[in-house]
Protein backbone atom coordinates (compact mmCIF):
# COMPACT_ATOMS: atom_id res chain seq x y z
CA UNK A 1 0.00 0.00 0.00
CA UNK A 2 1.12 3.23 -1.20
CA UNK A 3 1.70 5.79 2.00
CA UNK A 4 -0.84 8.81 2.17
CA UNK A 5 -1.63 11.94 4.60
CA UNK A 6 -4.86 13.60 5.30
CA UNK A 7 -6.17 16.78 4.82
CA UNK A 8 -8.71 18.89 5.10
CA UNK A 9 -10.26 21.56 2.37
CA UNK A 10 -13.33 23.32 2.76
CA UNK A 11 -14.86 23.56 -0.14
CA UNK A 12 -17.75 25.97 -1.18
CA UNK A 13 -21.15 24.97 -1.67
CA UNK A 14 -23.05 24.90 -4.80
CA UNK A 15 -26.49 27.29 -4.55
CA UNK A 16 -29.00 26.67 -6.99
CA UNK A 17 -29.27 30.65 -7.49
CA UNK A 18 -25.66 31.76 -7.54
CA UNK A 19 -23.94 28.08 -8.13
CA UNK A 20 -20.24 28.04 -7.18
CA UNK A 21 -18.29 30.36 -5.73
CA UNK A 22 -14.36 29.91 -6.76
CA UNK A 23 -12.03 31.28 -4.21
CA UNK A 24 -8.85 32.15 -5.27
CA UNK A 25 -5.96 32.63 -2.76
CA UNK A 26 -4.72 36.15 -2.58
CA UNK A 27 -1.26 35.46 -4.67
CA UNK A 28 -1.39 32.96 -6.95
CA UNK A 29 -0.22 31.45 -10.52
CA UNK A 30 -2.25 29.55 -12.99
CA UNK A 31 -1.03 29.45 -16.28
CA UNK A 32 -2.67 27.27 -19.58
CA UNK A 33 -0.63 26.51 -22.67
CA UNK A 34 -0.81 24.07 -25.52
CA UNK A 35 2.85 22.97 -26.44
CA UNK A 36 2.92 20.37 -29.09
CA UNK A 37 -0.06 17.78 -29.20
CA UNK A 38 -0.26 18.45 -25.21
CA UNK A 39 -2.23 20.53 -22.90
CA UNK A 40 0.08 22.23 -20.01
CA UNK A 41 -1.44 23.30 -16.44
CA UNK A 42 1.08 25.42 -14.92
CA UNK A 43 0.60 26.58 -11.85
CA UNK A 44 2.33 27.23 -8.21
CA UNK A 45 1.67 25.50 -5.21
CA UNK A 46 -1.31 27.81 -4.51
CA UNK A 47 -2.35 27.72 -7.26
CA UNK A 48 -2.42 23.91 -8.04
CA UNK A 49 -4.36 23.91 -4.51
CA UNK A 50 -7.17 26.39 -5.74
CA UNK A 51 -7.94 24.25 -8.87
CA UNK A 52 -7.81 21.32 -6.76
CA UNK A 53 -10.66 23.44 -4.23
CA UNK A 54 -12.44 23.90 -7.33
CA UNK A 55 -12.43 20.90 -8.72
CA UNK A 56 -13.70 19.10 -5.82
CA UNK A 57 -16.37 21.31 -5.53
CA UNK A 58 -17.93 20.49 -8.98
CA UNK A 59 -17.55 17.16 -7.89
CA UNK A 60 -19.86 17.17 -4.66
CA UNK A 61 -22.99 15.38 -5.68
CA UNK A 62 -25.80 18.39 -5.29
CA UNK A 63 -23.62 19.75 -8.15
CA UNK A 64 -26.20 19.71 -11.28
CA UNK A 65 -25.16 17.61 -14.67
CA UNK A 66 -23.51 20.18 -17.10
CA UNK A 67 -22.55 22.82 -14.71
CA UNK A 68 -18.81 24.42 -15.77
CA UNK A 69 -17.17 26.98 -15.01
CA UNK A 70 -14.87 29.13 -17.14
CA UNK A 71 -11.56 30.27 -15.76
CA UNK A 72 -10.88 33.51 -18.05
CA UNK A 73 -6.95 35.08 -18.19
CA UNK A 74 -7.50 38.03 -15.20
CA UNK A 75 -8.77 35.12 -13.18
CA UNK A 76 -6.15 32.20 -14.36
CA UNK A 77 -2.83 34.13 -15.55
CA UNK A 78 -2.97 37.09 -18.22
CA UNK A 79 -0.92 35.28 -20.48
CA UNK A 80 -3.12 31.71 -20.27
CA UNK A 81 -5.56 30.32 -22.49
CA UNK A 82 -9.08 29.79 -21.06
CA UNK A 83 -9.58 26.61 -18.92
CA UNK A 84 -12.78 25.26 -18.59
CA UNK A 85 -13.93 22.76 -15.89
CA UNK A 86 -16.94 20.77 -16.59
CA UNK A 87 -19.25 18.63 -14.83
CA UNK A 88 -20.08 16.03 -16.94
CA UNK A 89 -21.64 12.94 -15.72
Amino acid sequence: MLPTKTITVEIPAYRPDGGLARPWPADYSVCVSVEGDEVLIRADKAGLRALAVHLLALAEPDVPTYYHAHLDPGEIDEDSLPLVLDHNA
